[in-house]
């Protein structure tokens, strides 16, 4: 379980501030691109539909207009087309850098975690050691006082 401390918590709403910007960023460019996109379809096709009402008002003859409006037809279902498979491929590429920003900040948070450990096995180590000398210094210090009391015998043992 991951301790709480004022730092960790620090570090999750950094994170996590971090990637709900660059998701906003990411989702904010591929809607702007959807709507410039579609407006520039819907103006194409407002200029398209003008054309052919134009081209219907001078025809001459009712295979005139009717050819006109047809043109026109095709013209809608080429940029209707044009712009499906744009907002396909857009919305693909959205999904792609989502994936690829939530597999960037999974391995970040696995980078995290690892130097977490890392600082935790240095510390118990370094505790480690430190026992270790504190250990050693005892027993030299009981071996110099066991020392001490073979060259000086206290009042008991002379007793």
């Amino acid at each position: 379980m991951k301790e709480l401390t004022p730092e960790s918590i620090q570090e999750f709403f950094e994170v996590m501030v971090k990637a709900n910007a660059d998701a906003w960023t990411t989702q904010t460019s591929y809607f702007d691109a959807v709507v410039k996109r579609g407006t520039e379809c819907f103006t194409a096709l407002a200029d398209a539909r003008v054309r052919s009402l134009q081209e219907m008002s001078e025809a001459k003859t009712f295979n005139q207009a009717f050819e006109a409006n047809l043109a026109f037809e095709e013209t809608v279902r080429e940029e209707l087309g044009r712009l499906q498979d744009n907002n396909v491929k857009a919305w693909e590429g959205l999904q792609d850098s989502c994936e690829t920003k939530r597999r960037k900040t999974i391995q970040d948070d696995l980078e995290i975690c690892r130097t977490r450990v890392e600082k935790k096995e240095a510390i118990q180590a370094a505790e480690t050691e430190k026992q270790q000398a504190t250990d050693l210094a005892l027993k030299s210090f009981a071996d110099l006082v066991g020392e001490l009391e073979g060259i000086n015998p206290s009042a008991e043992s002379l007793a």
